[in-house]
């Protein structure tokens, strides 16, 4: 689960990141403090990785639960996850977090970019991995607008402008690539060769889930 943490909830999470000796009750304790009674009211499990590290290793944040896409297998209800509003961060609480966290990655559909966005990248060196479902073809089967209309043309302009920041790939294999005669293999060699990024760091997950998509 995503959820958004005030500038100084996160500097205290930052804290103790790197320390051992702090005990899991002080984080779940900050967390029911910080984050509000929705998370207060549900327990972390006794077997979950907080009980047994007491090092927080990740922090997500999310910016968005309302996505600017429709895909067709999408399991998050299009970005509010079954329960949470819609809605978008407020940048200036987003400035705060990249001015706070000690590593910035990203995961992006690469669809609603701007100069300005693209500056902010640049400026924190924020690494992104990209959702991409392979050639336009068929990426533009599966991951459209609202409007019904592919993504593929503004994913790949947009690729190019953040090149150097990209450093991973994910992607869902679906019934189209079977259709396609595209293999996972097949999949994974044409996203590493026309986004220059490193097959170990591509992961396609291929769709058993949804009726219309399902590979099998």
């Amino acid at each position: 689960m995503l959820y958004k943490v005030p500038a100084d909830a996160a500097e205290k999470i930052k804290e103790l990141q790197n320390s051992s000796e702090k005990s899991y009750g002080i984080l779940q304790e900050l967390m029911t403090k910080k984050l509000g009674e929705r998370i207060a009211a549900v327990p972390v499990p006794e077997h979950s990785y907080w009980g047994e590290s007491k090092t927080l290793s990740k922090l997500t944040i999310n910016v968005t639960t309302n996505c600017n896409l429709r895909c067709k297998y999408c399991f998050a209800d299009f970005g509010v996850y079954a329960g949470y509003e819609k809605g978008n961060m407020n940048p200036e609480d987003a400035v705060k977090y990249l001015d706070n966290l000690i590593v910035k990655n990203g995961i992006t559909n690469l669809v609603g970019y701007s100069e300005k966005i693209c500056a902010v990248i640049a400026k924190y060196d924020i690494r992104l991995t990209i959702s991409v479902d392979g050639p336009g073809e068929i990426h533009d089967l599966q991951r459209i607008f609202p409007n019904g209309s592919g993504s593929a043309e503004l994913v790949f302009k947009n690729a190019k402008l953040l090149k150097k920041n990209i450093d991973a790939i994910e992607a869902t294999y679906t019934i189209n690539h079977v259709l396609a005669d595209i293999s996972l293999k097949d999949l994974r060699k044409y996203l590493s060769d026309t986004f220059d990024v490193k097959k170990g760091r591509i992961m396609a997950v291929p769709v058993t889930g949804n009726a219309e998509q399902s590979v099998l």
